[in-house]
């Protein structure tokens, strides 16, 4: 699912022609769909650690991995609870 031996973007944020994007803040479905395969880069420091580690997908994976997540909670937080104090568990 992951992507290794990324290239580097251009300092200025923009893409050239097959470089990955840098760190977008989100994606929305019509960037999504104007170019599914682009390649999006991001950086993510995992938890305990102080070294960040560049994870590179297509738009459509990173897209794809935000819907899954927020459908995720959506289903969490609408799951009943039960009566015991255990929240659900």
């Amino acid at each position: 699912m992951f992507a290794v031996g990324c290239s580097t973007t251009s300092g200025n944020g923009s893409s050239v022609a097959g470089e990955p994007v840098e760190d977008p803040p989100f994606l929305t479905s019509a960037e999504v769909h104007k170019d599914p395969d682009r390649i999006v880069c991001r950086r993510h420091m995992p938890t305990g650690s102080r070294v960040s580690e560049r994870i590179c997908m297509t738009a459509r994976q990173w897209y794809d991995l935000s819907e899954s997540s927020r459908q995720a909670l959506d289903d969490h937080q609408r799951a009943p609870r039960g009566g015991d104090g255990t929240g659900g568990l």
